[in-house]
């Protein structure tokens, strides 16, 4: 699971950034676009792998034996009938679709993003005032950022359109 970058210790303090994830702030790390579905890796010898939850084995990766396995195959169909995603390139993918993590995205079918093509946010707030404003015109379900060395923080639009901690505005 991503960390989140900012946390309400209460009300009267506001936003806190956590400070395992203060490397966002200083500018350390690429932001994309965060689509909140289920991740996947695509081996080299073809073979789509899903991440293994058990705090044992905690950055694991095992053969797709998910309840999405249906699901990714769809996905898979569907992005072979769009140009360009006739060839799978080993790597880091997000599914995402109906059913999948309550479908932030709102999308009517199932898809599958390489990270490597989400694109950059170049300049990405970082202040909870900056984010709000971004989160009030973009349709983005959240942000997150990938410093160089692998760590990790995201930011979701429910989050920071969160009005004192009362109630969502979005």
């Amino acid at each position: 699971m991503m960390p989140d970058l900012y946390y309400i210790a209460t009300p009267e303090t506001g936003w806190i950034c956590h400070p395992a994830r203060a490397w966002v702030l200083a500018g350390e790390g690429t932001a994309r676009r965060y689509y909140g579905g289920q991740d996947y890796q695509l081996t080299a010898d073809g073979e789509w792998r899903w991440p293994n939850g058990k705090p044992e084995n905690r950055g694991g990766w095992t053969p797709n034996s998910s309840t999405y396995g249906p699901i990714l195959r769809a996905a898979i169909r569907n992005e072979n009938k769009r140009p360009g995603y006739a060839l799978w390139i080993p790597g880091m993918y997000t599914l995402y679709g109906p059913g999948i993590n309550g479908n932030p995205e709102k999308s009517p079918g199932y898809h599958l993003i390489a990270h490597a093509n989400i694109p950059i946010i170049h300049d990405a707030p970082t202040s909870p005032t900056g984010l709000r404003e971004w989160f009030l015109w973009s349709r983005a379900y959240g942000i997150m950022w990938r410093h160089p060395d692998g760590r990790t923080a995201k930011v979701l639009r429910h989050h920071i359109l969160f009005d004192e901690g009362k109630r969502n505005v979005a």
